[in-house]
């Protein structure tokens, strides 16, 4: 007989145990985990295990156990090392997604340099790759060309919109504290001539001898709903001012220079500090203060948002392609103006004056003087349902070429589209009394 053998116990079967499937990191948000550890706290009766609420919130069980020993959250863990606070990447965010909604969205080039304006530091080529991902809420797109036909974007909701908006933005503020601003460009020999004169009945086409200069001047103005008009801001073409060009000012003008004579954002940001801010805070005394603009790109800048936000100013975006009806100063001020300035160069003219940099101020203000009165104001922002407040200026007759012409406007707005002043400093994104203002303090960059 051989020998005795141990015989090898076989150990009992066990079906195999199911290895759970990981949990994604996107399957879950920071309210979920405040939730769970809510559940598994000491302070609550009945207390979860963390296996327990791990499963039932749907959080990784490692995750939850290394936050319930007070160990941060990646993202919370390594803000110091971002170029933005998290107050500036939110109103960066949120500024992205207004302006997208308005039809002009901000593309690669111009993020990094309104990251750049807020921290002071230039941003790295791929730095919107991590912003994007600690901000799902917006997205790299393809955009394309959307219709710019008046006739479509003034409809029953944009309108509406526009003047939920102005409801809600002007809760406060009195008349004298409402103001719209708009640039207008006029041409130093006060434009085309056509009059009805008396010559030979033999000349066919007859001609009137006038200045050839087709040289293009933009002067932004800005009008309250109380028919006051703070002073203007002349704008030449050229790399830099020149006190030539200010020997008379009668209105009070300011003078700035552009390479193409338009406004830009630096211009705006100059117009607003040393012009709007000071000249309408002798009419706020302290108090807030309503800013209607056109929306353009060029008042668009974050600068120029932030700068209004700490000055209490609250700046409302007309709907794109409406000015023409919902705009104050398009609707019953430029056109008197303009017609007043033809008349002062046509007499000037007639005097043997030639309108050149060095006399326009001087030239303009008579044409201001004229067109810009208290009746003309206050006659426009009526006109546009803004002071007094009447939705119903919008007749069926202004609004049924949009009805005839498209189904929807071709860029749709949000329903509620805050004011850059809520974009900026509404809750959750209100810096903290003891953080310093995120436009003029930068953290380290990385």
């Amino acid at each position: 007989m051989p020998a005795n053998t141990k015989s090898k116990k076989k150990s009992p079967s066990h079906p195999p145990q199911s290895t759970p499937k990981p949990i994604e990191s996107s399957e879950y948000t920071e309210d979920d985990v405040q939730m769970a550890l809510k559940a598994c706290s000491d302070k609550n009766p009945g207390a979860m295990l963390i296996a327990e609420a791990a499963r039932q919130f749907n959080i990784p069980p490692q995750t939850l156990s290394h936050r319930t020993r007070g160990i941060q959250s990646r993202k919370v863990a390594h803000q110091y090392q971002q170029l933005l606070t998290a107050v500036q990447e939110l109103a960066l965010a949120r500024f992205c997604q207004a302006r997208g909604w308005r039809g002009e969205p901000v593309d690669l080039v111009e993020l990094r340099q309104l990251a750049k304006e807020l921290c002071g530091h230039k941003v790295g080529d791929k730095w919107h790759l991590s912003f994007m991902k600690r901000h799902p809420e917006i997205k790299r797109r393809w955009a394309k060309g959307g219709e710019s036909k008046r006739a479509n974007a003034l409809n029953r909701y944009n309108t509406a919109s526009f003047y939920a908006e102005l409801q809600k933005a002007r809760e406060g503020i009195g008349s004298k504290c409402i103001w719209n601003c708009d640039e207008k460009g006029i041409l130093e020999n006060g434009g085309a001539i056509r009059r009805r004169v008396v010559v030979g009945s033999d000349q066919k086409d007859p001609k009137v001898t006038a200045d050839e200069s087709r040289k293009m001047v933009t002067i932004i103005e800005c009008v309250s709903a109380a028919g006051a008009a703070i002073g203007p801001l002349v704008i030449h073409e050229g790399a830099e001012k020149d006190g030539e060009w200010i020997r008379a000012n009668p209105c009070g003008s300011g003078l700035a220079a552009s390479p193409n004579g338009w406004t830009n954002s630096e211009v705006a940001y100059e117009w607003l500090v040393e012009i709007f801010d000071p000249q309408t805070a002798v009419y706020a005394k302290g108090s807030k203060r309503l800013l209607i603009l056109d929306g353009h790109i060029s008042h668009c800048s974050l600068k120029f948002i932030l700068y209004a936000a700490r000055k209490n100013i609250v700046v409302l975006l007309l709907p794109p392609h409406t000015t023409h009806r919902l705009q104050p100063l398009d609707v019953g001020v430029f056109g008197p103006l303009s017609h007043a300035w033809k008349k002062v160069v046509k007499d000037l003219s007639a005097k043997g004056y030639l309108i050149r940099k060095n006399n326009l101020i001087s030239a303009y203000s008579v044409a201001r003087k004229q067109a810009l009165t208290k009746d003309i104001i206050c006659a426009a922002f009526k006109r546009c349902g803004i002071e007094p407040f009447d939705p119903s200026v919008i007749t069926e007759e202004d609004v049924a070429p949009a009805e005839r012409n498209a189904i929807t406007a071709s860029q749709p707005l949000p329903p509620a589209l805050p004011p850059f002043l809520e974009i900026v400093y509404s809750d959750p994104i209100s810096p903290p009394n003891n953080q310093e203002d995120p436009s003029e303090s930068p953290p380290a960059p990385r």
